[in-house]
């Protein structure tokens, strides 16, 4: 009874650093609703600029598939720390479709995430990443992302892990790096 009890205030303690973490960096978010590839849907992104980015040199970059932005900080260590270079985080969550009232009609995860084409990295090169890159930060930074493979990472759990997956192999010039955490991997 100890340990399951120990177990449970470690759990908790670890879900309560997750909702309460204090990062360094900036976090842009925006709305997207005007894709030509998921035609109708709606979506969050998040995007997340470490401070020690000064918008001179392009970053690495770190694609989040449906979301996961609790990593902020974890970034910041490491970069901190200098174990890994300069990384602007994307989050990108999976589409809604929406009726008139804003109720939503279909959540458009499974349609996006487990397709086994080459249609979400498309989306990711032609629709999100120049918005991302549109953006500025407060301190008037641009976005400025590498666009070589070896310095960008797709990161996906469950469905996102197949799309994470796919992503790279079907687009190898866009993604090098692939972590993929319990991926749905089906036939």
């Amino acid at each position: 009874m100890k340990r399951i009890l120990s177990a449970l205030i470690l759990l908790s303690l670890v879900l309560i650093s997750f909702e309460s973490y204090a990062y360094n960096g900036e976090v842009i978010k925006f709305k997207m609703s005007d894709s030509k590839i998921y035609p109708g849907t709606a979506r969050s992104v998040t995007v997340y600029v470490p401070e020690q980015y000064d918008g001179t040199e392009p970053a690495c970059l770190w694609v989040s598939v449906s979301g996961g932005s609790f990593i902020f900080d974890i970034f910041d260590k490491l970069i901190a720390d200098g174990d890994v270079p300069v990384i602007i985080g994307v989050f990108v969550a999976p589409g809604q479709i929406r009726d008139a009232q804003g109720d939503v009609v279909r959540y458009n995860r499974s349609n996006e995430l487990d397709r086994m084409d080459g249609r979400y990295a498309e989306f990711l090169e032609t629709e999100v990443l120049p918005v991302v890159c549109s953006h500025k930060t407060k301190d008037g930074r641009p976005i400025k992302i590498s666009s070589r493979a070896t310095d960008r990472a797709i990161y996906g759990s469950s469905s996102g892990g197949i799309c994470a997956f796919n992503a790279a192999w079907q687009r190898p010039d866009l993604f090098s790096r692939v972590y993929t955490a319990c991926g749905t991997f089906v036939l």
